[in-house]
């Protein structure tokens, strides 16, 4: 990963298709890592985008399309509207197991709607940097495609600290997928040649 990748990255719109790998695909497995509980900051859309995208190149190339979830709950809980809730006269929490039970749930009815049969379905426990690398290195995996989400208050764009990880880490080729509403950092339109005047002139040599 060089300065320009994570650039791109940062910058771009568009998805970044990140090449590891000199041998073609030849129908790829192709692993879409998705976060359908939302605990990691990403739009609900993002999920939608980045299994479509997964789908697209697996099918065109007559590949395998495999959907992944690392179960890391948040202490905080799931952010997903229709998390079931405790009673409500509510100090009551949800235990760590709990909240792995309602993740698998929901990611249970997102591989459903995706269409997914269930035999390339992969539910991991523990953190997506740790599990996203090794899932993918077990099924052998052509190409993961992954999402990662421009957070901060500042105007220099970062994309996670998870997403930095993965992407260092994994070892086959990826494809990283930008939410829908993803501001452009880079000019659409050419600002042409720039001439900047010395701010100093040197004195002319004396023989």
């Amino acid at each position: 990963m060089h300065l320009t990748d994570w650039e791109l990255l940062r910058t771009s719109p568009l998805p970044v298709l990140l090449l590891k790998n000199a041998r073609p695909w030849r129908r790829p497995l192709v692993l879409a890592a998705v976060d359908p509980a939302h605990q990691h900051a990403k739009p609900s859309e993002l999920d939608n985008r980045i299994v479509n995208a997964a789908a697209e190149i697996a099918d065109s190339l007559k590949g395998k399309l495999h959907l992944m979830h690392a179960n890391c709950p948040n202490i905080l809980g799931p952010s997903v509207q229709n998390a079931s809730r405790k009673a409500a006269n509510s100090w009551s929490t949800f235990s760590f197991d709990e909240l792995k039970q309602q993740e698998l749930q929901v990611f249970e009815a997102f591989r459903a709607a995706a269409g997914v049969p269930r035999r390339r379905a992969h539910v991991a426990d523990g953190s997506p940097a740790v599990e996203i690398p090794r899932v993918a290195g077990e099924l052998h995996t052509d190409l993961v495609v992954m999402g990662a989400v421009s957070r901060s208050g500042l105007e220099r764009v970062f994309i996670g600290n998870t997403a930095e990880r993965i992407l260092d880490t994994l070892q086959c080729d990826v494809l990283v997928v930008k939410p829908a509403k993803f501001a452009a950092r880079v000019a659409r339109e050419s600002r042409g040649l720039r001439v900047v005047a010395p701010s100093t002139v040197a004195p002319p040599l004396v023989a």
